[in-house]
């Protein structure tokens, strides 16, 4: 199935001011759909090489793990298609002590065709083709290269750590990798592979049968890196304050350890957002303070495009750091009096639950600079929330306000809460109003 999502995402190779690249989500994988110890799905294909093709890894407790025996296990995304050229993969290491093995790598452009010259680009830690080393590096394989064997383009000095988010990006000849959120380096590939597929790579440490405890990667994500954004706009957080001395939180009852308070925020029918071009309006360093406490909440991206479809569609990536991310894609001839930005389910602690004076403060930056809109947050609690895309968070006001969890279970666990009283009130009591206008439109 092909599956886009577009994030405007700014990484450290970007030198010119205001510009990002936008990054367009192609596949997915939370290898929870397969049984212990079989190969991973027809998505994937083994990387080939000159003698075959590569065993793929397999399922494990809803993680990829080793196929056993030694074996180097070498998996491609293949099932949505040909990927463009410049790509981008990310996976999270799960592995209880990841130097176990002698690599793992994130790889990009390799070749998936049997019997050929195997290729590749990789992210990840290598001790097996060159000197024993277990800091991560990016390296690469040209087809039949002169030197019989993969370059090292880079050695670092930070050492693999389980649940470490592994992000490998390869733009033209720039490879850059990213370790949760931070750069580790951006190099020059020398390869001069320009096409393949993402995947993944192990050499599987363990010598008999699969193991249920032999697991490598979690969480896979790849797709495509865009022409450049330009954001031509920004507006600082006291542009959006909303007046007054914050807004009221009141002191509610826990039903349990499991309580969330989901904290949401809208939009109003924004003003100035052309109708015959794509515009991306993107909320970051998004936070909720409560009582001086601060909270991180995820990135909120608004893409505008003239040939999305009339009912809008909002997902969550997880793995989008520092905390996660939401992209709401709406056809700006078709646009709501409420489009839901972001929000995050909290869990409940003794400041939450206690009462005082809160807030929600952001950086906004638009494509298009007469962009005007009016903003709202609240929050109401949940003692029951299977994640923020399982909940089904309506992006837009219908009969129920954007930012309604339409997941009737999660429905059904409503309680009172800081800004509501239970019952059908899914996103709390709104807050006072506040207004972001760019430069030319005031």
């Amino acid at each position: 199935m092909k599956t886009l999502l577009a994030v405007a995402v700014c990484l450290a190779v970007i030198t010119t001011a205001g510009a990002c690249f936008a990054q367009t989500q192609l596949a997915s994988d939370n290898f929870d759909a397969g049984i212990n110890g079989t190969y991973l799905g027809p998505n994937w294909t083994g990387c080939g090489y000159n003698n075959g093709a590569y065993n793929k890894l397999v399922y494990q407790n809803n993680e990829a793990g080793g196929s056993g025996f030694w074996g180097q296990d070498c998996a491609l995304y293949t099932g949505y298609g040909a990927f463009p050229s410049d790509q981008y993969a990310t996976g999270t290491i799960v592995a209880p002590t990841p130097s176990s093995t002698p690599e793992a790598a994130i790889q990009l452009r390799a070749n998936a065709t049997p019997f050929t010259s195997e290729s590749y680009i990789a992210c990840g830690w290598n001790a097996q083709d060159f000197p024993a080393d277990y800091h991560y590096r990016i390296w690469s394989l040209a087809p039949n290269p002169p030197t019989g064997g993969p370059t090292s383009l880079y050695l670092s000095t930070v050492r693999p750590a389980t649940n470490d988010v592994v992000w490998c990006q390869a733009l033209g000849s720039t490879v850059t990798m990213e370790v949760n959120g931070t750069t580790i380096a951006s190099v020059t590939d020398t390869s001069g592979i320009t096409s393949g597929y993402p995947g993944l790579y192990y050499i599987d440490p363990n010598g008999g049968a699969p193991q249920s405890n032999d697991v490598i990667f979690d969480k896979f994500v790849a797709g495509h890196i865009v022409s450049p954004v330009l954001y031509v706009c920004t507006i600082p957080p006291s542009g959006t304050q909303i007046g007054g001395n914050g807004t009221s939180w009141n002191k509610f009852n826990t039903a349990g350890s499991s309580d969330v308070v989901w904290i949401n925020m809208h939009i109003g029918k924004p003003s100035g957002v052309p109708t015959n071009q794509v515009t991306t309006v993107q909320f970051t360093g998004v936070s909720f303070v409560l009582n001086g406490k601060t909270y991180g909440l995820p990135d909120g991206f608004l893409i505008f495009n003239p040939s999305a479809p009339a009912t809008p569609t909002t997902t969550y990536n997880s793995s989008y750091a520092p905390n996660g991310s939401w992209t709401t894609t709406l056809n700006p001839s078709n646009l709501s009096d409420e489009i839901f930005v972001d929000g995050q389910a909290v869990p409940v602690d003794s400041n939450i639950s206690g009462g005082g004076t809160a807030n929600i403060t952001y950086i906004t930056e638009s494509t298009d600079n007469n962009l005007s809109f009016n903003w709202q947050w609240s929050a109401a609690e949940y003692t029951y929330w299977p994640g923020n895309n399982a909940a089904e968070i309506l992006p837009y006001h219908q009969s129920l306000h954007a930012g309604t969890p339409l997941n009737t279970t999660v429905e059904h666990s409503l309680i009172q809460g800081p800004r509501g009283g239970g019952g059908s009130n899914y996103t709390g009591g709104w807050s006072g109003t506040g207004h972001g206008t760019c430069p030319s439109s005031q």
